[in-house]
This record gives C-alpha cells, structure tokens and sequence, in this order.
C-alpha cells in the first residue's frame, strides 16, 4: 500500500502509531515538480487515454502557469515574485493545472487537446473562476442563496487573517441554526438544498465528499486529500457518478484552498464578514481542541474572551440571513465557558457574601465590645462618683466637728468641695464663712495676758503666764497658718504686756518681775542684710540652716550687691 501525505499532514499522521512509524522508517520525499515534470504530468496522462496534444500546448499550459503563480505570489527580498519550483508556489500548481487541463479537455476536438480548446477553457489564470462560476450559474436562485452561506463555511480565517479551507459534515450545514432562506419551513427542505449545492460543485471538480469521521482540529488543515488530489482523476469521460449520488450523511470540503483566491465572487463574500469570520474560525479551532482533550475546563474562555466570543454568537444567531452560524461543537464549547464562568461567579459570590458575613459579624462583635468598654466605664464613672460623694460628705462632715481649729476645718471645707460639690461640702464651705475665726495659735503653756499685731501685720506678738513671748509669723499673701519661731525667754515671771516699734524691729515686753525687755525682732532680710554687711559674703546652706532655719534659703547676700 503507497499512501500520498501532503507536507503539512505529517503532525496527523504522526497521532497514529502505524503511520507514525511508517513515517520513520518507509517515508519517501517527493520534492517539488521541475516545469519538464508538470508537461509530462500533462501527456502522460493525455497519451495513456489515448488523447492527442498539439504541439507547444503543454509547455504554454505551465509557462501561463509559471506566470500566474509569479503574479499570485508576494514580492521576496531582493526580487520581484516567487521565482522557484512550479509545485512549490504558495497558491499551490496542481489544483490550477488539474482544473485547467479537465476543461481543456471538456472541450476536446475529435479525442485532442488544442490550444483553441485551451484558450475556450480560460486558460490557467481563469480555470478556477470559470469552473466556479459556471456551477455557481447553473444553480437556482435558492439554491445560490443557499451557497452563499454553504461554501463560506467551508472556510476558516485564521487570526492573521490568513483563509483556508475546512472540513464540514453536511448535518451541520443543514442544521436549522444555520441561516436558512426565508421561504424554507423545513429542515428537510433545507438538507434538500444544501445536498444539490455540494452535489453541483462536487460535480465541478470544487467540493469532495466523503464519510462521516470523527472530528479534528479545524486549524485550516483539513483531513482531506492534497491540493493536488484532483489531477489523479481521469481527464477522459465525465465526472465521477459518485459525485452525484453523494451521501446525505458525511463530509463535505473545498476541493482547493486555490478557490479561496481565485474565485472572486467567494472573496467578495468573505470580505464583507473579516472580523467576524476571523472570530468564528478562533472559536471553531479552540472548540475543536477542547473537544480532542476530552472537554478540559482549562480549554475553556474566560473573562472578556468569553464576553466577546459570546456576544459575537447573539449577534450571529439574531441576524442568520447575515452572518455565520456556530456548529454544535463550537456552541457547546461557548456554552460549557458560560456555565464555568456561572459557576465561578457563583463561587465568588458565595465567597464575598461568607467575607460580607464575616466583616458584619466582626463590625457587631466590636460594636458589642466598645458598648461593652463604654458600659463598663460608665459604671466604673459612675461607682467613683458615688465614691467620691460620699468621701466629699465624709470630709465636710468632718470640717464641721472642729470648732476649735478653723484652719484644719477650712482645709477640709475646701477639700470636700474639691473633691465633689456636693450639697454637704457647700454647706461646710457657708459655715466656714460665717464664721470669723481664723486660726487657733497654740504654744504657749499657761494663760496668755497680751497680743499685739506688727505695724504691717504679719506678725503678732503674744505673752503670758508661761513666761515667755512668742512672735507668730505669716509671710504677705501667704494663706497658710502663722508659724511660730524660738520662744524669747528672760523674764522670771509672767509677762503682762507686749508692744512693737512703729517701725516694726523691736518689741517690748514688760513683766511681774519688774522688767521690761526690747527684742530686736527685724525680719530675716533685714537680719541677712545685716550678717552679710558684717561678713562680707552669703551665707553657706549649711549656714543658714543653722543659723535662719525658718526661712527659706538665699544664696545671694543683699549687702554683697
């Protein structure tokens, strides 16, 4: 057995593992046919039917062909066209020499091939355009409408744009979610059509058929024959009688990817569809690869690229008289990406309402516990404020049982009122306004027969039976209680009366025992000023400790300045 694999099927072929190691070890390259071997691919065949050539006819067929594929193929580096080996160009040469030659041969005179009959066919640049046109015109007008949707479909665009062909079962281009022209009540009806459109281009060498297989990869390599395929049927008699007896079940493909380029009437139905028909081939070939990986979700779009593609589908499904239909495959695959993309928005859903949930229930547990803080300190304000009341009761309370020390009663007036104003500490506090006294100056020991106030009444000079004359002090402005210094003694009995110097330096005190004493009683400033006036220099700290412990300390010395 000789199987003949096209270049670009050898990645098919190697899923395979007999072809795939046929390919190893059996495969035979065929490189590209010499101008000399396509003219004995034209009399070869043409002398074993028994067909007579005219001389120069083959080397005209591949020198307009050599030429036709020159202009067809873009400019290289350097140069002006493609320059290399006839089968090798880019729009393929077998498929135009192959459709060329059959209608050369259509119009055959007496069993030989002429260049009349040559010119009559078209010649290579038109071979395929006639051919098509030709079935195209031989259809009636529903049946043209319904071409115009059919063989479009047969092709795929590529996301750079580039057009080839595609392999199609005939169900899916007579599935009622395709477009269908407007007076079709029937899906038989339809399938009708569709059937005598493949069987009149099949006819004309532009379509094959064949059985129904499992599908592949739509990625513009079909699993049918090369784009040479037609040059090995017979260019003696009429077309295959299969062709018009093709199955209404299985396959169908452009016989060509040179149609594609060569037919204007199909490029001008193509153009009109670009964006979209680059679209729809994407979504074909990604829904073809998902079905071969077993229906992956990974395969799947998501995110804009389902938006898009779903979006583009309505479009298509609302306007069938005008764009492209989806096969079941492909409509599958949109709908499995709809339904993850259902489910995972339901996931992220359920998710943000469980975080939603969370964050509500945190919210309430620290609202809780703030009003929780906010009660307890309340509470604890409030059982410190009853605290404190009742403290400030107690103090006032307290300053009112001590009739006898005004000042200790004052203290404690102003503290309860300190501590909370409560209706006991205002009471304190008007009881000790009303109140004249002052203080209670104790220290002496026995009965005190005279006071006498200083000219500038900070202090008071006392005297009594205890022998002794007390001075009691209070600094000016000072609300603090008078402090008694050093008792002056001398006097040997009681002393009766007591008296201060206009200028407030000395006191006089006279006594039982007949005597009257003058105390140098000069405040300290005076007395340091005196000290220092004497010594020439302050006092040490240690020195006035000893000798001024009353007062504050001074460092500087009055006289010294």
């Amino acid at each position: 057995m000789v199987v003949a694999v096209r270049g670009d099927f050898d990645d098919r072929c190697a899923t395979h593992p007999v072809l795939a190691t046929a390919l190893q070890e059996r495969a035979f390259v065929l490189g590209p046919m010499s101008e000399q071997e396509m003219q004995r691919a034209i009399t070869g065949p043409a002398a074993a039917a028994g067909l007579a050539i005219e001389d120069g006819l083959a080397e005209q067929v591949v020198r307009e062909l050599v030429g036709h594929l020159r202009l067809l193929a873009p400019a290289a580096p350097g140069g002006s066209g493609w320059a290399g080996p006839v089968a090798s160009a880019p729009a393929g040469a077998l498929p135009l020499l192959s459709m060329a030659m059959a209608r050369t041969w259509a119009n055959h005179e007496n069993g030989r091939l002429t260049r009349h009959g040559y010119d009559r066919a078209g010649g290579v640049a038109s071979a395929v355009k006639d051919a098509a046109e030709d079935a195209y015109a031989s259809l009636s007008p529903r049946q043209q409408q319904i071409a115009e949707r059919v063989i479009p479909a047969l092709t795929i665009t590529g996301a750079d744009g580039q057009i080839t062909r595609r392999r199609a079962s005939l169900g899916e281009l007579a599935n009622p979610s395709q477009p269908r022209h407007p007076e079709q009540s029937t899906q038989s009806e339809q399938a009708d059509l569709v059937q005598r459109v493949v069987e009149v281009f099949t006819a004309a060498r532009l379509m094959v058929t064949g059985p129904l297989l499992p599908p592949t990869k739509p990625a513009g390599e079909t699993n049918g024959p090369p784009t040479g395929i037609a040059s090995s049927r017979s260019i003696r008699g009429s077309a295959p009688a299969a062709a018009d007896n093709a199955p209404a079940t299985g396959t169908v493909e452009l016989a060509h990817d040179v149609l594609v380029t060569a037919w204007p009437r199909l490029q001008s139905w193509l153009a009109g569809q670009h964006a979209d028909r680059i679209l729809h081939g994407q979504i074909l070939q990604d829904a073809a690869e998902w079905n071969e990986r077993g229906r992956d979700p990974s395969f799947l779009y998501r995110g804009i690229r389902l938006e898009t593609a779903s979006s583009a589908a309505a479009r298509w499904h609302a306007d069938p008289g005008r764009y492209l239909g989806l096969p079941g495959p492909a409509d599958a695959f949109l709908r499995a990406g709809a339904r993850a993309a259902t489910r995972t928005r339901h996931r992220w859903q359920a998710l943000f309402m469980t975080l939603a949930g969370l964050l509500v229930i945190a919210i309430v547990t620290a609202v809780v516990a703030v009003h929780s803080s906010q009660e307890a300190e309340r509470q604890r304000a409030v059982a410190l404020s009853r605290s404190a009341q009742i403290l400030s009761r107690q103090v006032a309370a307290y300053s009112q049982s001590l009739p006898n020390d005004p000042a200790a009663s004052a203290r404690l007036a102003a503290a309860a009122w300190a501590i909370v104003p409560t209706d006991d500490a205002r009471a304190s506090m008007a009881a000790l306004l009303s109140q004249p006294a002052r203080a209670v100056l104790t220290g002496h020991t026995d009965y005190v027969y005279s006071v006498a106030f200083s000219p500038d009444g900070t202090r008071l000079a006392s005297a009594g039976v205890d022998q002794t004359v007390r001075i009691w002090a209070r600094p000016p402005a000072s609300r603090s209680a008078p402090h008694c210094g050093a008792p002056l003694t001398g006097h040997t009995d009681y002393v009766s009366s007591v008296a201060f110097s206009p200028d407030g330096t000395h006191l006089a005190s006279a006594g039982r025992d007949q005597m009257v004493r003058i105390w140098d009683v000069a405040l300290p400033h005076d007395l340091l000023r005196a000290v220092c006036g004497i010594a020439g220099r302050s006092f040490t700290p240690q020195e006035w400790e000893r000798y001024i412990p009353d007062e504050p300390y001074r460092p500087s010395c009055p006289a010294s300045r």
